[in-house]
């Protein structure tokens, strides 16, 4: 590793030595072709002026260098002017747009104001004429103003009363009877009993526990054990009193 960092560090120094030195050739080359084709050629003239017509060419020199700094002057508050100029109307622009839009937001709010305040006049009006027409109907399909009112009244209290429906606890209240109420039946010494643990539960609260035989009707026992005692029952086997 010591010897490969000093020999990687000469290789990076040469290519920036070499691109160093094609850069300064490229430069001193591109110079001495302005040189060679533009300045050269310029001091020659020059000289050839002062040597063929001393008196206009010094004049021109003089009146050059005096007009050097007017000449910058003008460039540079003619760029000053432009930018500023357009820097100016751009601004003025985005005003002048931003204003419009406002005013035609406000503009927008304004009908918009006004077209709900007319909006609920229109609709007062739509809605007694339609309550009028439904009246004229009931009133000739009942042939009396009197009977057609109360149908009328109605109907125009649903428009804008809305009654939910109310729910029958009936059905609860059957379904839970059926469900808690337990069912018991001797088969020989055998027991069957449906209560249920919510019924046990119940049971064991003390107190006294009245059943109501019309509020609780008592259900029917199951398909298998009325199929299993009717067997019995055919074999001879089982009384009346559901014992053997």
């Amino acid at each position: 590793m010591h010897d490969d960092t000093p020999m990687n560090e000469d290789t990076q120094e040469d290519l920036l030595s070499a691109y160093f030195d094609k850069s300064a050739t490229a430069v001193r080359r591109s110079f001495g072709r302005f040189e060679r084709d533009i300045v050269r050629p310029v001091v020659r003239h020059v000289l050839a002026a002062f040597k063929h017509h001393p008196m206009r060419s010094t004049f021109l020199a003089i009146y050059a260098a005096l007009s050097a700094l007017p000449i910058l002057c003008f460039i540079g508050f003619s760029v000053f002017i432009f930018s500023s100029f357009a820097f100016f109307a751009l601004s003025i622009a985005i005003l002048a747009a931003v204003a419009v839009v406002l005013f035609s937001g406000f503009l927008l709010a304004c009908a918009l104001a006004f077209l709900f305040l007319l909006a609920i006049p229109l609709t007062a009006g739509t809605l007694g004429t339609y309550l009028l027409l439904r009246f004229v109907f009931f009133a000739r399909r009942e042939g009396s103003a009197r009977q057609a009112l109360g149908q009328w009244a109605q109907e125009t209290k649903g428009l804008f009363v809305k009654t939910l429906p109310v729910e029958d606890p009936a059905p609860k209240t059957e379904h839970r009877a059926t469900t808690s109420q337990a069912v018991t039946l001797v088969v020989g010494s055998v027991v069957l009993d449906g209560s249920t643990p919510a019924d046990e539960q119940e049971a064991t609260v003390p107190g006294p526990h009245v059943l109501d035989p019309t509020e609780y009707p008592t259900p029917r026992p199951d398909d298998k054990v009325m199929a299993y005692l009717d067997a019995l029952e055919r074999e001879g086997n089982l009384d009346g009193s559901g014992s053997l």
